[in-house]
């Protein structure tokens, strides 16, 4: 689907980007970046070649805000990357209300003036970033505090829900990959402690067991006076005091490299072009300074070519 390194300039530049193809059928049917014209109105959005249960979206001709969406949470519900909001079920701007079998469907939400702002709005340009899971959610206990996850068949992408139980320690949850994780996005979806930030693990730390950075910030990566992480193959951990009081619902994105169709990774930047080998041609790249603060998230898809957007 894509590759995310940790380490990038924002001038980062990935040649070939415009290369649609990863050499696969089950990488074809797992990620696809989509752009469209907004209608203003309710619509089925269509062509991404499979079911998603995860949507990404973001206008791109306005300063509307990312959303994200996905199956397991429900429809009509949606999180802020680039904020500590908590989940919003409400959507005024626009929604995704259904996952269907080559998209999704977009509908209006109740503000007056701009009821698709974030999602169709007539007059704006849209990216999409959809990902495929397992569909419906299943119950997982592997891990000390019960989930529920979708995980699709080739390990390399699951949505994970859980209810805190307040516990101040490292507590573990069941990811469904099969493989450790390399890319853990955590968000409380309550958002009423430590502001709602969203925690991002990744194997590619100098200590993935204390570092970590913020979705929703430019801040370089910070170092934990205890541990925070912990990754086997079916579990993830991470110490709920930095980010939830009990009862309190968490939401995890889980990545892991799988061969022909998803890297995580670190490399030095140059100050000029840097290649990176990937294995395949990616179609989504993420990328993010980690020893610097007041660098952005950079995100580049193959369906816009060269040009990025920031978180």
């Amino acid at each position: 689907a894509g590759f995310t390194p940790v380490g990038a300039p924002n001038d980062f530049t990935v040649t070939n980007l415009t290369e649609a193809g990863i050499g696969s059928t089950e990488a074809a049917s797992t990620f696809n970046a989509l752009t469209w014209s907004g209608t203003g109105s309710n619509r089925s959005l269509t062509g991404v070649g499979f079911q998603p249960d995860f949507a990404w979206i973001k206008c791109t001709s306005d300063a509307a805000g990312h959303r994200l969406f996905d199956s397991v949470r429900g429809s009509q519900k949606s999180l802020r990357p680039h904020t500590d909001d908590e989940e919003d079920t409400t959507s005024q701007y626009g929604y995704v209300s259904a996952f269907n079998s080559d998209g999704v469907t977009l509908t209006n939400g109740s503000h007056g003036s701009h009821p698709a702002g974030d999602t169709n709005h007539s007059g704006r340009d849209y990216v999409g970033w959809f990902l495929k899971a397992g569909g419906t959610a299943s119950s997982n206990s592997d891990g000390y505090l019960t989930s529920s996850v979708s995980a699709n068949s080739n390990g390399s992408f699951s949505i994970v829900s859980w209810t805190s139980d307040g516990h101040s320690g490292l507590r573990s949850i069941g990811h469904g990959l099969g493989k450790e994780p390399d890319m853990v996005i955590v968000k409380n979806r309550s958002a009423t402690s430590n502001s709602g930030k969203w925690q991002v693990y990744f194997s590619a730390y100098s200590n993935k067991v204390s570092d970590y950075m913020f979705l929703n910030e430019e801040d370089a990566v910070v170092t934990s006076g205890a541990a925070i992480w912990g990754t086997t193959s079916s579990t993830f951990s991470f110490r709920q005091s930095s980010l939830f009081d009990n009862g309190e619902a968490g939401i995890a994105y889980c990545f892991a490299n799988t061969e022909g169709l998803l890297k995580v990774g670190s490399y030095a930047g140059s100050g000029s072009t840097v290649s990176v080998t990937t294995g395949f041609t990616p179609k989504f790249v993420m990328t993010k300074c980690h020893d610097v603060s007041g660098q952005e998230w950079v995100l580049k898809d193959s369906a816009r070519g060269t040009d990025k957007l920031l978180i």
